[in-house]
Order: C-alpha cells, then sequence, then structure tokens
C-alpha cells in the first residue's frame, strides 16, 4: 500500500506540475455502488490522487493550494453507511 500511496502521490504531482488534466477511472476501488458509500480503507489513496501535496521549491508553506471539489472535503469522512465488508471489492 504504501509503494502505491508513493506512486499516486508522484503521478499526480506530475501531472499537476505539466498541467495535464487525468481521471481516475477505478471508481469500484473508491466507491460501493450496492451501498452507494466510500470505502473508508481507500481514503487516503485517492486523497493523495485528488489532493496531492506536492513539493513545490521556492513556495511558502499553503501558497496555491488546490481547493477541494467538495467543500470540507479533506476533513470529511466517508459515509458511515460503508461496512468493514465493504472495504475490498
Amino acid at each position: 500500500v504504501a509503494s502505491q500511496f508513493a506512486f499516486a502521490r508522484f503521478m499526480a504531482c506530475e501531472l499537476k506540475k505539466a498541467h495535464i488534466p487525468y481521471a481516475i477511472n477505478a471508481d469500484t476501488q473508491f466507491y460501493d455502488g450496492e451501498e452507494g458509500a466510500w470505502r473508508p480503507a481507500q481514503e487516503s489513496l485517492l486523497n493523495a490522487m485528488i489532493a496531492p501535496e506536492c513539493e513545490t521549491p521556492g513556495k511558502k508553506p499553503g501558497e496555491g493550494n488546490v481547493k477541494p471539489s467538495v467543500p470540507d472535503a479533506i476533513s470529511v469522512t466517508p459515509a458511515a453507511a460503508s461496512t468493514p465488508g465493504s472495504a475490498t471489492p
């Protein structure tokens, strides 16, 4: 899982730096359509891809941060409807 997180963050940061838009097509890894809830076990990986914390030489901390697509998305936990059984696809 650590290698997935590192790769996801690296790719998201490189694409962001090059201003290349990208999409996440593995939606069943992050969202359980049957339960209608986010998979809590994958939250940190999804956040690393959507809003990566990229190192930017010369920038002050917090300068130029990207706003999440949903208000308070960074502090929101996955839906309470998720069950441990839905943690793996």
